[in-house]
């Protein structure tokens, strides 16, 4: 199994390389995931004692518009569903540990009702999609970053996918735009397209605008601005 928890040497945490990885975590490694995911970030967090927790794992002390927010995060990595009751425990936190603001990051969903009551208790829901595509997309741009599982040693692991050689060409290119696009629409790259869009663009080739419309994670402003030299890059 995955042990997310075991460090190199020097005491620097070895992160996951992907979601697969990810989801080989127990509940405890994924809370030390995040722990030193925001860590890197140069974020103040702390963990909760865990006997105690009241429904929150760990403690982000930020800046937002100049003032200091206290973030409190309650961290689930499993394959079951996210209950109202366990929601319900954040609140519980929120006094205990004078947080401002209350998250869920969970690679798993939430119930109907669960969902319901974090909207209405204004608990932000960070899901699976988050730890890809804002998560895991930004420990892949630091190149000061090390994995668990060396990138070089498979990057088609991550997809289970083999790419050919002119796949590969064209997956590093839409990368390189990437970077290109957030710079010009000022946004984090993250938020562009994840790795496995990109996968999904050079495995399906689209040939029209009406058909990148199609992927979700590109959106009419991506496209609309970007649209034709991701095209002009799967079909070179």
């Amino acid at each position: 199994m995955f042990n997310i928890c075991e460090e190199i040497e020097n005491g620097e945490y070895l992160f996951p390389y992907d979601i697969k990885d990810v989801d080989e975590m127990s509940g405890k490694e994924f809370e030390t995931f995040l722990f030193y995911f925001f860590k890197k970030q140069g974020i103040k967090v702390r963990k909760t004692n865990s006997s105690n927790d009241k429904g929150i794992d760990l403690i982000l002390t930020t800046k937002i518009n100049g003032e200091n927010i206290i973030i409190g995060i309650q961290a689930k990595r499993r394959s079951q569903n996210v209950n109202s009751q366990e929601i319900r425990n954040m609140l519980d936190g929120k006094e205990e540990y004078n947080c401002d603001k209350l998250w869920i990051i969970t690679t798993s969903n939430l119930t109907q009702e669960a969902t319901e009551t974090a909207l209405n208790n204004e608990i932000e829901i960070k899901p699976r999609d988050f730890v890809i595509e804002k998560i895991l997309a930004t420990l892949h741009e630091d190149k000061t970053i090390k994995f668990k599982q060396k990138q070089n040693n498979n990057k088609e692991r991550d997809f289970n996918v083999k790419l050919t050689n002119e796949e590969k060409i064209i997956y590093e290119k839409l990368k390189q735009l990437r970077i290109k696009m957030a710079k010009e629409l000022k946004m984090p790259i993250w938020s562009i397209y994840s790795n496995d869009t990109i996968l999904l663009l050079v495995k399906n080739k689209p040939q029209t605008i009406e058909q990148l419309l199609k992927f979700k994670s590109l959106g009419h402003k991506k496209v609309d601005n970007f649209g034709n030299e991701i095209l002009e890059i799967i079909n070179s």
